[in-house]
């Protein structure tokens, strides 16, 4: 039998069993019941002519069992096979088994590497209540071909005052002669942690 008819049969077996077990059920009768008859007709009783054509299937129980060992899709086994022979594969080669494990390793690594910086920067939520409802201000200034600039101090001053679109407006600043920036020790517990800080208004938080 080709593997594409195995495939075949295995996947119509799982998703059609019921369809499969009257199948399986009928072909055996009528094999049974052909025996049977030539049985009878080379001149053996009835029952013993059952019994004998019983022996020669192998009892129907038995092959109705090996016939669903066949069409089974036995996922464990076929499991626990291909671990054992990659376990094999892979002892008879040494060098190459330290070559797979350490390609794993950074494929691995370099995975979980990015999916930390995309969470960070882009799934994880921002710790404020209703994330999704910020909105980013910026500036424009078409005239000087400026665009997406921040806003200085006596506009944000002036935008916060009226303000009649947003429930509050808040600031902060990277940089810039009036505002502290840097780094700054940050103690939780018994280890200080060295944290970048910025700027910000007593309305951003």
């Amino acid at each position: 039998m080709r593997m594409l008819d195995k495939v075949r049969l295995r996947l119509r077996s799982l998703f059609r069993r019921p369809s499969v077990e009257f199948e399986l059920e009928t072909e055996l009768r009528f094999h049974l019941d052909q025996l049977i008859e030539e049985n009878i007709s080379s001149g053996m009783p009835p029952e013993e002519a059952r019994r004998a054509a019983q022996r020669m299937i192998g009892g129907v129980a038995q092959c109705k069992e090996e016939c669903r060992d066949m069409l089974r899709v036995n996922f464990v086994e076929d499991l626990v096979q291909d671990v054992r022979y990659t376990i094999r594969s892979l002892a008879k080669s040494p060098g190459f088994t330290g070559v797979v494990v350490a390609t794993l390793a950074l494929g691995i690594g370099a995975n979980i590497a990015i999916f930390t910086i995309v969470h960070g920067v882009l799934l994880r939520p921002l710790d404020y209540p209703k994330p999704d409802q910020l909105m980013y201000l910026t500036a424009e200034a078409p005239a000087i071909g400026g665009t997406g600039s921040a806003l200085s101090a006596p506009e944000y001053i002036e935008f916060r005052q009226m303000n009649r679109s947003f429930a509050a407006v808040g600031a902060y600043s990277t940089g810039g002669a009036a505002y502290t920036t840097g780094e700054v020790n940050l103690t939780t517990g018994d280890r200080p942690l060295r944290v970048r800080s910025i700027s910000v208004d007593a309305h951003l938080l």
